[in-house]
């Protein structure tokens, strides 16, 4: 890969690292991650913004909303990924 940045040599590098785990591996981990990221950020942010009532159920249906996103969020960034690195090796 000529003309290559240093951080987007990193990128490749970490990104062809990471590939080889498999697409459902890097699915279930970064949309997993992302979804108990999320979930901790709102409802951190719930209990200090709504009375404790509502704070439970909100808490569930953030949880329910949060999961399915966070999965579709890691499998774009599968495919933006992906196609990154074939345009790049298309140039080569």
């Amino acid at each position: 890969m000529q003309n290559l940045s240093k951080s987007e040599l990193k990128f490749f590098n970490n990104w062809i690292e990471r590939r080889k785990k498999g697409k459902g591996n890097f699915i279930l981990t970064e949309g997993l991650g992302f979804s108990i990221f999320m979930i901790i950020f709102m409802g951190v942010s719930s209990y200090f913004l709504l009375d404790e009532g509502k704070t439970w159920k909100y808490f569930l249906f953030q949880s329910l909303l949060c999961l399915p996103f966070g999965f579709l969020y890691s499998t774009i960034i599968w495919f933006i990924y992906e196609r990154k690195i074939k345009d790049y090796q298309s140039k080569k």
